[in-house]
């Protein structure tokens, strides 16, 4: 297979013509990545351009972007970018430590469900644990993250869900080995960055040292990071995660739940 040349071309007589100087203004520009340099391809006699990027530019969609526009068109948007960033910013300053602040739970089931059995051989009331997170403060969304063989409780499932929380499952993968794995990092890591822009709490309820640089990325944008997990008998909350968090709550036994006699 030839080895693709790159180069640049501009549009003219409905052909893509080869430029040979340096730059030019009808110059063929990528809408994806403003590359500028193409491998023209030939097939059942019509032409083609590629971009490194892979994006491929046909006679029939051509579109040629004078290069003081495309970078115009840059700056724009990262002014605008700019622009959400500082707002965002503001609000969050002023939801701060009042009613109005907006708060996003996320919840790691197996996290949790393994670290009260092994803390207090009990498990976790998850109504006191929404509770005592909202402190009166606003809930937007609270996701509770299962991996389907862990908790095997229907009725514990359909209590979460009574209770207010929003069901993320995922089926557990079992390796050649019979090994198995199973956690929701990607998933909740996923959601956070969707849900960030309309959030000024995340509350993170995990002791998984995972999340780290997501924590530091969304304190670099003023979101605050609540930490809720466990400590007291066994150490099972990393400890650099405790440390990057704006604030960590430990879940003790009042967060636990208490049956009925």
């Amino acid at each position: 297979m030839p080895e693709m040349v790159f180069k640049k071309y501009r549009y003219f007589q409905n052909q893509f013509i080869e430029i040979n100087e340096e730059s030019s203004k009808d110059e063929i520009i990528c809408e994806f990545c403003l590359g500028t340099f193409f491998t023209l391809i030939e097939k059942s006699g019509k032409q083609y351009l590629e971009c490194r990027c892979g994006n491929k530019i046909s006679d029939k969609d051509i579109h040629i972007v004078r290069r003081d526009e495309a970078e115009k068109y840059q700056k724009l948007l990262e002014s605008i970018d700019l622009l959400k960033d500082d707002f965002l910013f503001k609000i969050r300053t002023e939801n701060k430590n009042t009613s109005n602040e907006r708060v996003g739970i996320y919840v790691d089931i197996q996290n949790v469900y393994y670290g009260a059995k092994d803390n207090f051989n009990g498990k976790v009331d998850f109504k006191k644990l929404m509770d005592n997170i909202l402190r009166e403060r606003k809930l937007v969304t609270a996701n509770a993250y299962v991996i389907d063989s862990s908790v095997n409780n229907k009725n514990f499932v359909i209590c979460l869900k009574q209770l207010g929380y929003n069901l993320r499952s995922k089926e557990l993968k079992v390796r050649t080995d019979g090994s198995s794995k199973g956690n929701s990092d990607i998933e909740m890591a996923i959601d956070i960055l969707n849900d960030k822009d309309k959030i000024d709490t995340i509350a993170l309820v995990t002791g998984d040292g995972d999340f780290v640089p997501l924590v530091e990325f969304l304190k670099s944008k003023n979101i605050r990071v609540e930490v809720y997990s466990f400590s007291v008998h066994k150490n099972s909350t990393a400890f650099d995660l405790k440390q990057t968090a704006t604030q960590f709550y430990e879940i003790d036994e009042k967060y636990l739940f208490v049956e009925e006699k």
